[in-house]
């Protein structure tokens, strides 16, 4: 079974208008219409299937920097994340009224590009600034 999966069915259940499309190298589908559950795929297919999204869940009990994170913040969406981090909205618990709560808050905005998190991405995880944090650290 993946995992969080019964805060994505509680929300694709909530609002069975919007489509949820879920990527996890468990099992675990969701039986719902609205909810396509693809597995472990490519990075072409996930490139292909953040164009047809506008909001990726991480909702997780502990990360590293997720690359799906950063991923999605470099192509403008929204990003919905159980740890702080710049230009993500972070409910305040994994309680499912609190990811409600924040979901809801992405949903009722327009769908808009995320320039400050795609310019955060670009400017502070490009290689010449990570080299640049490991000469610091090393010299």
């Amino acid at each position: 079974m993946f995992y969080g999966r019964d805060l994505v069915s509680a929300l694709a259940t909530s609002h069975p208008e919007i489509p949820f499309r879920i990527v996890s190298s468990d099992s675990g589908e969701i039986d719902q219409p609205n909810v396509h559950y693809y597995g472990r795929v490519s990075e072409e297919v996930l490139s292909g299937l953040y164009d047809q999204t506008s909001i990726l869940l991480r909702l997780t009990e502990h990360d590293g920097m997720p690359f799906m994170v950063l991923e999605a913040l470099l192509k403008g969406k929204s990003v919905l994340y159980s740890f702080d981090f710049p230009h993500v909205v972070t409910p305040r618990s994994r309680s499912i009224d609190d990811v409600r709560a924040a979901f809801d808050k992405l949903v009722a905005r327009p769908p808009a590009r995320n320039v400050a998190g795609t310019e955060y991405v670009q400017r502070n995880f490009n290689s010449d600034r990570i080299w640049e944090s490991y000469r610091g650290i090393l010299y």
